[in-house]
């Protein structure tokens, strides 16, 4: 059944969506139990900020102009031939298809009438009815092809239906989420889903004046954190996960054998305290004066934490970059993770479950393998809970040999070193002394790289890649620190003194080496197996890198906690 039921979807995914201003959001039309929710408000829209992009002025810069003549003189031919199948195929071009879209197209998984559960997807088409209908006509000559699905026309509040059901040859479905699936054009729309229920659901509110996702208090209070306007939003998303795996229980839509063991899971989730996390979601939104692009996330829990919840909570950070983060540092991530709390919820979780002091008495057992490290004394209770990131330009060529620098903060430097004397005693490492600090150092990831650990000035660091290594236990004064560089304070400006994280890119360095290999004509080398594409395209003709750097400007982003879980942030500088 997957294999139609994929058919049915992927024609209809090529009627990408147009909206009328006026029409009534899918939000307000969707089931107020909604669990899944991933909304383009606009095509239209979407595609002019795409040419405004970063990406698209790097696309439509004059210096590009002999690499599309390139591409198009690698491909054309081929292309060609591939646009002319598919209008064979679907009775109308490429540019037919691509100017249907204009407005709103989202997906959702809900419950609905009739303890029902399923998918439901809109695609809003415009003026392009006589296109649709096209395709859809195409559809179901498909799929009436199939002796395991039979056509129905129904109707429902003078709208027209039609249903596929499937056939298991007299069986029962295994699922009730397998038996069917259907759609509906009306309004310039068109709405598919995976249950008739659904499909009736949505027609019984189409004018949004009934309970809908926009009073699920958890989406209200996401969408109200997140989105500054309707009009600038590129995308949202929710997800309640808790939600949607007891939706599932409660519908009886999972098969039945798996159904009596995950009622038995959902009963162990509420006693660990899964059930507190009442779901994630954000928006994408347009720019500003300011910025170029904004995304925002909110994670709700229940307050305060519980059960295994306890292992996500965050403490306030030093936001600055310490002296030894270098300007020379493409990204730097800083953020305090409460692994105190985090252990013991682990503990009292795995107590709860299995009795007495069951997790310590594991943790002394494994103490007793290995290199004999304690995880409670030797790591958790050294470890202060800060995390800072920090990557850097690789010394070596080639894809991959970026540095990357992890540096967690320490209580005490004997204790740690202690810990690192243990971890590296069977380990193929060499030591040596630099700065005062003894440094491991073994063979990296790839060929040429190194990965490194030593233990200074209250910091536990691994390092793949030596050189930035080096670099901190230097911690040179004739080197300026990336909290001083004019990059670094564009971002910063923005992050709030509550902050628990913060993280600074610059994405054109992080391109810049991917983007040298190409030119270079090396590409092919590095992507086994992809010789016979790459080997077509002269990458030469790709201007310098320093041309198009422009285009690209800074990211930055930080997270804050509040009374309702978790509040993220990321843009991008013009």
């Amino acid at each position: 059944m997957s294999r139609y039921f994929l058919t049915a979807a992927a024609l209809f995914a090529a009627v990408l969506p147009a909206q009328a201003q006026d029409k009534v959001g899918s939000e307000q039309i969707l089931p107020q139990d909604t669990y899944l929710y991933l909304s383009f408000p606009s095509i239209s829209a979407m595609k002019e900020q795409m040419t405004a992009s970063s990406f698209g002025r790097i696309w439509n810069d004059p210096s590009m102009e002999d690499f599309k003549a390139e591409v198009e003189g690698a491909f054309g031919g081929n292309l060609d031939e591939g646009l002319a199948q598919l209008q064979a195929v679907m009775g109308m071009s490429l540019d037919q298809l691509m100017n249907i879209p204009s407005g709103e197209m989202s997906m959702a998984i809900s419950g609905g009438p009739g303890n029902s559960l399923g998918l439901t997807m809109f695609l809003d088409f415009g003026s392009s009815e006589d296109e649709v209908n096209g395709l859809l006509d195409k559809t179901v000559q498909i799929l009436e092809s199939s002796p395991d699905l039979i056509l129905s026309e129904e109707s429902f509040d003078g709208t027209d239906i039609t249903m596929f059901q499937v056939d298991f040859n007299g069986a029962a479905p295994p699922t009730p989420l397998a038996k069917e699936f259907g759609w509906f054009v009306k309004d310039e729309r068109l709405v598919f889903a995976s249950r008739q229920e659904l499909l009736e659901g949505v027609l019984s509110n189409w004018s949004g004046e009934e309970k809908s996702l926009m009073d699920n208090e958890n989406y209200a209070y996401i969408l109200g954190k997140c989105q500054t306007s309707p009009s600038k939003a590129m995308t949202k998303v929710y997800f309640d996960p808790y939600g949607l795996f007891n939706g599932l229980v409660e519908t009886q839509s999972l098969p039945q054998d798996v159904l009596l063991g995950a009622a038995g899971v959902l009963g162990v989730l509420q006693t660990v305290g899964i059930n507190q996390m009442k779901g994630f979601g954000g928006v994408s939104e347009t720019g500003n004066d300011v910025f170029e692009s904004v995304s925002r996330t909110v994670v709700m829990m229940d307050q305060p934490a519980q059960g295994l919840m306890r292992m996500f909570q965050l403490g306030k950070i030093e936001q600055a970059p310490p002296s030894w983060v270098k300007e020379n540092a493409n990204a730097y991530i800083a953020v305090n993770w409460k692994i105190d709390e985090a252990y013991s919820a682990i503990a009292g979780t795995v107590n709860m479950l299995m009795g007495g002091n069951a997790f310590e008495s594991q943790i002394d057992a494994l103490a007793q393998e290995g290199p004999g490290v304690h995880i409670k004394e030797d790591v958790i209770d050294v470890l202060n809970g800060d995390l800072r990131i920090v990557l850097a330009p690789g010394e070596g060529e080639g894809y991959g040999t970026d540095q990357i620098l992890i540096v967690l903060g320490i209580k005490d430097d004997e204790s740690a070193k202690d810990l690192l004397t243990k971890l590296t005693a069977q380990a193929p490492v060499e030591s040596r002394e630099f700065k005062g600090a003894t440094i491991y150092e073994g063979p990296g990831p790839t060929p040429g790289q190194s990965v490194s650990l030593t233990v200074s000035q209250g910091r536990f660091m691994v390092a793949i890649g030596g050189g930035i290594l080096e670099q901190v236990l230097r911690d040179d004064d004739d080197v300026r620190p990336l909290a001083e560089t004019d990059e670094y304070k564009a971002i910063a400006e923005h992050f709030p003194s509550e902050a628990v994280s913060v993280q600074f890119t610059k994405p054109a360095e992080q391109y810049r080496g991917i983007y040298d290999i190409l030119r270079s004509g090396d590409i092919a080398d590095q992507f086994p197996g992809s010789e016979d594409i790459l080997s077509q395209i002269d990458f030469s003709t790709l201007p310098d890198f320093d041309q198009i750097a422009k285009h690209i400007k800074p990211v930055g982003g930080y997270s804050v906690s509040n009374e309702n879980g978790v509040f993220s942030e990321t843009f991008q500088v013009k």
